[in-house]
Formats: structure tokens, C-alpha cells, sequence
């Protein structure tokens, strides 16, 4: 699994204290299907895009709310589609009840 929209990105599976720091995290397109392993303590994330990946649980979402700087949360994509997620009626308000502090 690689991510092919930046050579910095890290990839999925690395330990998150690689990833706490990130203030950004792309992965598109990278069969991710869990994300609270993979970004447990990325407290400085403000953006995230995991478009196109086959996240199926909406705990993957909500579990985000911890991550109170993100602003910006990509689930869905015209270049990278979406998530099995976002076929629930209940994705979008379950979304946005979660994390209020989302500006996109």
C-alpha cells in the first residue's frame, strides 16, 4: 500500500508516533478500512483525506472528534470516490454531531 499523491506521506501501517506530528495526512485510495489504530494521538492533525478507501464503520468517523484541531475531514472525492461509510442515510449529521469544530 502506497500513497501516490505525495512522496512525504507516510504509509499506512506505520507506527502513529511517526504520525503525530503530521498536521496533514493523504491517503487516498489505500485500502484503509480502520483509522483509530493508525491515527491515535495525531492531536495536531487539521486536515485528513481518505477518500476512496473502504472505511465501513462510522466509529472510524466519529472517533475523530478527539482530534479537536482537525478542521477539514475528506471521506468522498470526485477523483478518489468514497467510503462504504457514506451509503448510511445516518453519515452526513452523524459526521457533523461529532465534530462540530469541521469548517469543510
Amino acid at each position: 500500500m502506497t500513497n501516490t499523491t505525495h512522496p512525504n506521506t507516510p504509509r499506512v501501517g506505520q507506527p502513529p508516533s511517526v504520525l503525530t506530528p503530521l498536521l496533514v495526512i493523504l491517503w487516498q485510495n489505500n485500502h484503509v478500512t480502520r483509522l483509530t489504530p493508525l491515527l491515535a494521538g495525531c492531536h495536531q492533525l487539521e486536515y485528513l483525506d481518505v477518500s476512496g478507501n473502504r472505511i465501513l464503520d462510522m466509529s472510524e468517523l466519529t472517533a475523530l472528534a478527539n482530534l479537536t484541531r482537525l478542521r477539514r475531514l475528506t471521506v468522498t472525492s470526485k477523483d478518489f470516490g468514497s467510503n462504504p461509510v457514506c451509503d448510511s442515510l445516518a453519515y452526513p449529521i452523524s459526521v457533523l454531531w461529532a465534530m462540530p469544530h469541521l469548517k469543510d
